[in-house]
């Protein structure tokens, strides 16, 4: 009886060392920088493997200006009205600018995900 407590001690040990070790995959990191009034998202990825998102209320016919410079890994990028318009969706963006218009006044949703991303990206409404 004593041997099945020892061994399941072990084996818990051994359980939470793996899972604290990361040995099941770091997943990186991202940081979102929100500049005041919600008129531009600096975000910065390092062998990011996740996704995320950021909001930006938009006027019809506003612009948002879109920079990426990835150094490595895979980004994907959409742009989604909350009232059902998309803008736009790429995939495997590396380095790129251009610039989308709002089809609608909404909040638009900007999602992204990493594969092991290392690199900057840009979201910034162009005032006109």
């Amino acid at each position: 009886m004593k041997g099945h407590k020892v061994f399941a001690f072990v084996l818990v040990f051994a359980a939470v060392l793996l899972l604290s070790s990361g040995c099941w995959g770091s997943k990186g990191s991202v940081v979102i920088l929100e500049k005041p009034g919600n008129t531009q998202f600096d975000v910065s990825f390092d062998k990011w493997s996740e996704q995320s998102k950021c909001e930006m209320s938009l006027n019809q016919g506003d612009e948002v200006r879109v920079e990426v410079a990835l150094e490595s890994g895979e980004l994907d990028l959409s742009m989604r009205g909350k009232k059902g318009s998309e803008p736009y969706t790429g995939n495997d963006i590396k380095e790129i600018a251009f610039t989308v218009k709002a089809d609608e006044t909404d909040v638009y949703v900007f999602r992204f995900s990493g594969a092991k991303a290392s690199g900057i990206m840009t979201l910034m409404k162009v005032t006109k």
